[in-house]
């Protein structure tokens, strides 16, 4: 079977059904309902295949922050940020781009923390892959730092943090931001 078949029947069936489940209910059914929520979360990550271009970088980023959010295993969650790291270079801005919940009236709309993880995770696959493409990945984080930038709520350190991870090389030029 195709792996991008199986990636989209995931993704379709996460988001009519892993994403309906409240945890607005009584103590004990929102204990259950969590711990459903967990098992699933871990569960649609081990069947993800591990082909690349399967499954977006969008939905993997956000089964990322899912399963940190959840404290899913550890292990899976490595798994998840290295599936992303080796995507990068295939990303568009518009992949990195994960909402926030809105809980917290300070957060900001999209997520940097998550896309810092998965900077992370590619730089440290630098040193296995002999062909990076480091100059793709650095217009690419040009880009998502151009669309966050006008994020009223983002941090100083946030934004400074996106570029933090990535070696002085990946970046050819700076005339095409702000």
């Amino acid at each position: 079977m195709k792996p991008e078949l199986v990636g989209s029947c995931i993704v379709g069936w996460t988001e009519q059904r892993l994403y309906r489940v409240t945890l607005l209910s009584s103590a004990t059914m929102q204990k259950l309902t969590y711990q459903l929520q967990i098992v699933t979360a871990e569960s649609l990550t081990r069947l993800l295949p591990s082909e690349e271009n399967s499954v977006h970088c969008n939905f993997l980023l956000k089964l990322l922050k899912l399963g940190i959010l959840m404290e899913t295993d550890p292990e899976l969650i490595n798994l998840l940020e290295r599936q992303i790291g080796w995507m990068l270079d295939h990303c568009y801005v518009t992949d990195l781009l994960v909402n926030n919940f809105g809980e917290n009236e300070e957060e900001t709309t999209y997520d940097v923390g998550i896309v810092v993880r998965a900077l992370k995770s590619y730089v440290s696959s630098l040193s296995m892959n002999p062909w990076p493409k480091i100059h793709t990945v650095g217009r690419l984080v040009y880009g998502y730092r151009a669309v966050i930038a006008r994020e009223g709520k983002l941090g100083m350190e946030s934004f400074y943090s996106i570029f933090a991870y990535l070696p002085k090389d990946a970046f050819v030029c700076h005339h095409d931001l702000y």
